[in-house]
């Protein structure tokens, strides 16, 4: 940096003839030049910005300039450049100058193109409709205890067994009827009564289970039920029953 500095020094005394003749009582210029071969780039900045202030000396554009290459503020730095080369100096000046534009290059700054306004923009597929959830599959058993029709069978099928019950307690089933002749009688006149109730509550107990057990295996929610699968045969056809049991 101290010999950069001295560059500095060395190319500001080839454009200027006299700069202290130019400068104020307190030499900012010179301050200037010897913050910069200290290195202490802020405050030789301040002192060559005071002295151009007062004097208008081009070749103190050319010496802020470096100072900004120096800070990495290409910019800035040719900014001064150009500024000076406005001055119209001499040709080793020029040189010089134009020299530090080129080594001083500015970052390049990334910028988005603007968008076309003709363009079509491409079209969003439309969003898959969502997933539907399969219900968890039931044994055959599990559906068919959660079928109403079974669950009115199974209970009429309830009734059936008392009356069964009840109807072998009215025939003496045990070949012993207890009680005088006047109860045996009544109990027999009410027997048939009771079979007949009997066989009906039987009959509908199982017309409901049947019911419930056709509605199951039938049933198309895949919830339970049998899948039926019917196949050619040379002599007919082949009938396939699947299913959780």
């Amino acid at each position: 940096m101290i010999a950069g500095m001295r560059a500095i020094l060395a190319t500001a005394a080839c454009l200027a003839t006299s700069i202290a003749a130019a400068q104020p009582a307190d030499d900012h210029a010179g301050r200037g030049y010897q913050l910069a071969a200290d290195g202490q780039l802020e405050a030789a900045l301040v002192e060559f910005q005071a002295a151009y202030q007062a004097t208008r000396e081009p070749q103190l554009l050319f010496a802020m300039g470096r100072i900004h290459a120096l800070r990495g503020d290409c910019v800035r730095a040719n900014d001064h450049f150009q500024r000076f080369l406005a001055t119209q100096p001499g040709p080793k000046a020029v040189e010089a100058a134009t020299a530090e534009i080129e080594k001083c290059k500015p970052a390049p700054i990334a910028i988005a193109p603007d968008p076309d306004p003709d363009a079509v923009p491409d079209a969003v597929p439309d969003a898959p409709p969502p997933a539907r959830a399969r219900p968890a599959r039931r044994s055959f058993a599990g559906a068919l205890a959660h079928d109403r029709f079974a669950q009115l069978g199974a209970a009429t099928a309830l009734a059936t067994g008392g009356l069964v019950v009840y109807g072998l307690y009215l025939s003496c089933w045990d070949g012993v009827c207890t009680g005088s002749y006047g109860d045996f009688a009544d109990r027999r006149d009410r027997a048939p009564t009771i079979a007949i109730a009997t066989g009906v509550v039987g009959a509908a107990a199982g017309a409901l289970l049947v019911t419930g057990i056709v509605r199951v295996a039938l049933r198309p929610d895949d919830e339970a039920g049998f899948d039926v699968s019917v196949a050619p045969t040379p002599g007919g056809a082949a009938v396939g029953v699947a299913g959780t049991f």
